[in-house]
């Protein structure tokens, strides 16, 4: 009888045993899951474009090197830059990600009569819907590189503005109002003083 008791106790500590073994790896196998999905979650975090937005006076002349990229005009015709008081916009990808199927919107408190985009890259497309009243545009470029910038010139025409030419740098922030840069799940916006 006791030897019968015994081998029951051992069985029980047996089963007992191959139960919490079973245990532990449903817990391991679980945890190491969790952490593979915060890692994924954390990675979409920091693996993500960020674009640093700057908005400059001046224009083609003043970046001479970009103009000769722009993709959505003949740069070989040139635009006749004296008839335009021009403002750059520079967006940088400071982010760990390269940005995708870019979506910019920019809002102006005056008709942009010119735009001109280098977007930088070989061969990005460039697209650019301008409303009728040009004073808000979309440009879509196709991908912005990490470290690289994209330059948006922009014209006003001189006689819609009550601005000289020797006064434009004092007041071509007057002019802005938005400009908004959607890549996949990023959204950035710029507000300018014309808000």
């Amino acid at each position: 009888m006791k030897k019968n008791e015994k081998s029951k106790k051992e069985m029980f500590y047996y089963y007992l045993k191959i139960g919490l073994a079973i245990a532990f790896v449903i817990w391991v196998t679980i945890s190491i899951n969790g952490l593979q999905g915060t890692a994924q979650e954390n990675s979409n975090l920091i693996l993500r474009p960020e674009f640093e937005t700057s908005f400059l006076p001046g224009g083609p002349e003043r970046f001479s090197e970009a103009y000769s990229d722009v993709e959505n005009v003949d740069t070989e015709t040139k635009v006749e830059e004296g008839d335009y008081l021009w403002s750059t916009i520079l967006i940088a990808n400071r982010g760990k990600k390269d940005g995708q199927e870019l979506n910019i919107n920019i809002e102006t408190a005056a008709e942009m009569d010119q735009i001109l985009v280098s977007p930088t890259g070989y061969s990005n497309e460039v697209n650019i819907e301008t409303e009728d009243n040009k004073m808000s545009t979309e440009i879509s470029v196709e991908e912005l590189d990490i470290d690289d910038t994209a330059r948006i010139f922009i014209g006003f025409n001189k006689d819609k503005i009550n601005v000289n030419e020797q006064n434009w740098a004092d007041s071509y922030e007057d002019y802005l109002k938005r400009i908004s840069i959607e890549s996949g799940n990023v959204e950035d916006v710029f507000y300018g003083l014309a808000y």
